[in-house]
């Protein structure tokens, strides 16, 4: 197996990487990366309704969806994950205990004791370092997750939304879980780059895997996924499933109540109504939000005309209150 250390922390640019290795390679990879802020949703979430998007788009924290079910998660430079991309045999190749094991041993040589919790959690005293998630294809399991060394946790649980009241979908959702840094529970302390380092010298050691650097010719294939999906607002948003957004919202002392209906990240029907409202506001936003993503910058946009009705705070106020 050979080893990688991801010198980028592009998120797209990972994220790619894992879908290269899996896809157009046949051998056994393992991948260490630090991502920049980020939101990381499953494949089969909604987007909209797993982040707090407000926050993240006021603390410029972007949102990608990676090509693995499962549920949300947050990585900053204080996160450290890891992938395994494997060969195997149809009907046995999802084994999580299994994937996990070399990063659950590698704990045990830094002091920490990990146990497994939930579906896919590793914590420490009942409180969660690590999601995971994994994919297959053809004859090949790409499993990878989250390590928790010294993140940003008040950051973590600001930006992801632990229950969407207002969606109505089938879509997979999160499972909110308590959480802890690995950091605060080492009795030697170290940087996250020293880590990253002993879990790779570690891997390379003890399991006899290959360091192994990325050629430029695979560097380009992968930039060139990066660009084509994980870069794109429609893989990260549109992807999302049809979905309904409900809300009694609340402008000018008057209560707005609202349905919007979306299909792959596009609204396709609205009904708004309040007797305190003009009707042609309401015919507005009935009719001319239709065909405009479900997406902040978007409908500002669409509610340009709005002006006669509302200043721009309250039309500021009203669209965060779609989300």
């Amino acid at each position: 197996m050979i080893c990688i250390k991801s010198l980028s922390s592009e998120p797209a640019f990972n994220l790619a990487t894992e879908e290269y290795l899996l896809r157009q390679t046949d051998y056994d990879a393992c991948v260490l990366y630090i991502n920049s802020p980020s939101i990381i949703v499953g494949k089969h979430q909604n987007a909209i309704a797993e982040v707090n998007l407000n926050f993240a788009n006021e603390h410029n924290i972007p949102v990608f969806r990676r090509i693995s079910g499962g549920g949300t998660v947050y990585h900053d430079t204080g996160n450290l994950n890891f992938c395994f991309i494997l060969n195997g045999k149809a009907g046995e190749l999802v084994d999580f205990k299994k994937y996990t094991s070399p990063i659950v041993n590698y704990l045990k040589t830094v002091g920490i004791t990990a146990g497994y919790e939930g579906s896919n959690n590793l914590t420490i005293n009942g409180l969660k370092i690590s999601g995971n998630a994994e994919h297959v294809y053809k004859n090949r399991v790409l499993h990878h997750g989250t390590l928790l060394f010294n993140s940003n946790l008040e950051t973590l649980q600001t930006s992801l939304r632990p229950k969407a009241i207002n969606y109505t979908d089938k879509t997979i959702k999160s499972k909110p879980w308590p959480v802890t840094n690995i950091l605060d529970h080492l009795n030697s302390k170290m940087s996250i780059n020293q880590f990253r380092d002993q879990l790779f010298d570690y891997l390379i050691s003890q399991l006899k895997y290959t360091a192994y650097n990325l050629s430029n010719i695979e560097i380009e294939a992968i930039k060139n996924i990066s660009k084509q999906r994980y870069s794109t607002w429609e893989w990260n948003y549109g992807y999302t499933p049809h979905y309904e957004f409900t809300k009694e919202i609340i402008l000018n002392n008057s209560v707005l109540n609202i349905q919007i209906t979306v299909k792959k990240g596009i609204i396709t029907h609205v009904n708004a109504d309040g007797s305190d409202f003009p009707i042609t506001f309401l015919s507005f936003l009935n009719t001319k939000l239709i065909g405009t993503r479900h997406f902040p910058m978007d409908i500002a946009q669409s509610m340009s005309p709005l002006k006669k009705y509302l200043s721009m705070e309250e039309i500021t106020h009203f669209i965060a209150q779609l989300f």
